[in-house]
């Protein structure tokens, strides 16, 4: 189930979602992060991979209907994970996307089924 969060200093809505992500930045190529939530505009990831705040990545979105969408984004916040944290991977990062994704954002809110 997705939840939906907020937070006064955010402009778009987050959404609690956890989909595969592709992430690719500097040397580091074909790492793996999943999403803890997300929204049009920005993804935080949990990975195993240390990466640098402000670091520019090409990140793979698995969680699109239509199919894997590769996005420009840039690393705002890397914080390592607690150890007696439930994450599975040693590192959180917060992303934002080069350019609003309002497709991902569709996908994530939970829509009713069509009516007949």
């Amino acid at each position: 189930m997705i939840e939906h969060t907020s937070s006064e200093r955010r402009q778009h809505t987050r959404y609690k979602a956890h989909f595969a992500v592709g992430i690719d930045g500097g040397e580091k190529k074909g790492r793996l992060g999943i999403a803890q939530d997300a929204s049009a505009t920005g993804v935080l990831l949990n990975t195993r991979s240390l990466f640098a705040a402000s670091e520019q990545v090409l990140l793979t979105l698995h969680a699109l209907p239509t199919g894997a969408k590769q996005v420009q984004a840039r690393l705002v916040r890397v914080e390592e994970v607690p150890k007696d944290s439930s994450y599975p991977w040693r590192y959180l990062a917060a992303a934002v996307f080069a350019e609003p994704i309002p497709a991902l954002e569709a996908a994530l809110i939970d829509q009713p089924p069509p009516s007949s």
